[in-house]
């Protein structure tokens, strides 16, 4: 059997890239949710004290893992697996090729909120049932300092999230310019229709008059009789976004 990564996301992985969880799921990869992650998850939508930022990638996370539940995508117990019992290729894959997962019984939360060691706590059981299956590589996935630190002082595999980030020599590395013009009201209906605030966007194909060439973080300032949006086109190509992470980066300061 060929090596398989077991990533453990905790909540500050998923609410720093929602998307990272497509990228952790590649071929030949399995992706295991906590039951305390989900708790966390929850908790942010609703919290008072935290950004809109924070609470729209709260929401698009769990969109998606609603996505793939709803779709019977994530194995109910990975235990048989982990154990060496049945063969890796026997489970069903997600779209992009890797297996999810729920958490391995008995899960649990945090009820004192240290959820952070009720997090490592299923880590480290996890890596107690693949012991003497060297095929797997268990790695907890973290964007808290103090998570990774803590990993390393008790001996867990685990790393910073490596997706939706960049290593920029300059602004122009990644920085593909802007296209400004103007557009109809039925845009701006299309637009709010779209999401809810801070996840809206317009579809190329709606600005194709404007926008050419859909090249990925080309930007867009679109002139409508309602008002202005300015929007970015997503890694896709294929819709322009409302600029909702750097509205959140900005709250956080």
């Amino acid at each position: 059997m060929n090596p398989v990564d077991v990533y453990i996301p905790d909540t500050s992985a998923l609410v720093e890239n929602p998307d990272c969880l497509d990228r952790l799921l590649a071929p030949g990869n399995m992706v295991i949710l906590l039951q305390q992650v989900l708790k966390e998850l929850a908790h942010l939508q609703g919290s008072r004290h935290k950004s809109e930022g924070v609470k729209a990638a709260a929401r698009a996370a769990v969109r998606k893992i609603l996505a793939l539940r709803n779709a019977s995508l994530i194995h109910p117990d990975p235990t048989p697996v982990l154990s060496g019992r049945i063969p890796f290729s026997s489970l069903p894959t997600t779209p992009n090729g890797g297996v999810l997962a729920w958490e391995p019984p008995p899960a649990a939360v945090s009820e004192n909120g240290n959820g952070d060691g009720v997090i490592i706590a299923a880590a480290e059981r996890i890596a107690s049932l693949v012991k003497g299956h060297n095929g797997f590589r268990v790695v907890l996935i973290s964007e808290d300092s103090n998570m990774l630190l803590t990993c390393d002082a008790k001996g867990i595999p685990a790393e910073a999230l490596r997706y939706g980030k960049v290593a920029l020599e300059s602004p122009e590395d990644l920085f593909c310019g802007v296209v400004e013009g103007e557009g109809s009201g039925d845009l701006w209906d299309e637009f709010l229709a779209s999401g809810p605030p801070r996840e809206r966007f317009l579809p190329m194909e709606s600005l194709r008059t404007l926008v050419a060439e859909p090249l990925p973080n080309l930007g867009v300032v679109l002139h409508l009789p309602q008002g202005t949006l300015t929007l970015r086109v997503d890694a896709s190509g294929e819709k322009a976004q409302e600029l909702r992470f750097a509205q959140y980066w900005d709250s956080r300061r």
